[in-house]
């Protein structure tokens, strides 16, 4: 994880660190994280570039804290909330990713690139998809399995759990391109639609009505 200044931190300084956080998502969510400067970010904020640079050596130390912002919402999501035994707790637990991914969503309009340029980025996305995400995502899926509301062996599970982050992970800048390059709360709507699609065919015959209930609700969009 990226080390920010050693200096003294008192309670006024964490909470210019959350100003700062908390402008420069509302201005990479807005502008575009590329189309945004330190210089834009302490413009905003009426403050010193000197002071902002105090905080924040660089725009990517301001990216990392609020990627390690999404990754503990993510975190607190899963260890506060118990698996998912019915189709609308599967559908809750869908949306409330999208919301979280919405939240952040410059982290994932342009993920490609974002992740190219930062190496220690990518490789703190890589270890919490590989080591917590993903097999919470399997214990999910165990889970529906032994409920008895999929049927799924272990290849089947493998192979959705790396089509989910593969779609996760791209979903935004892929809705973006196919709609005159325009991100909207409908693109977080449709990828509810396509991730509660995935599962779709593992769905047994006896849930499956109350799951298409929930799935046709998306299907206008």
């Amino acid at each position: 994880m990226k080390a920010l200044s050693t200096k003294k931190k008192t309670s006024k300084t964490v909470s210019t660190v959350d100003r700062i956080a908390d402008a420069s998502l509302m201005l990479f969510n807005q502008h575009g994280e590329r189309n945004i400067t330190t210089n834009h970010i302490a413009e905003h904020l009426k403050m010193s570039a000197g002071n902002l640079y105090y905080h924040f050596r660089n725009k990517e130390e301001i990216i990392f804290r609020l990627f390690n912002r999404y990754r503990d919402n993510i975190l607190s999501f899963i260890n506060e909330n118990p698996e998912p035994s019915t189709p609308q707790e599967l559908h809750d637990l869908v949306v409330y990713i999208l919301d979280i991914m919405w939240e952040y969503r410059f982290l994932f309009s342009d993920v490609t690139n974002l992740l190219a340029r930062d190496h220690e980025l990518e490789n703190e996305y890589t270890n919490f998809t590989i080591n917590k995400v993903s097999p919470t995502i399997r214990a999910y899926l165990i889970h529906l399995i032994d409920l008895k509301m999929v049927n799924m062996d272990q290849l089947d599970i493998a192979i959705f759990i790396s089509n989910f982050w593969l779609v996760i992970k791209h979903w935004f800048y892929f809705d973006k391109s196919l709609h005159h390059n325009v991100l909207d709360k409908h693109s977080k709507l449709r990828g509810i639609k396509n991730i509660l699609g995935m599962l779709r065919p593992y769905v047994v015959p006896e849930k499956r009505q109350d799951y298409d209930a929930i799935l046709l609700n998306y299907m206008l969009l």
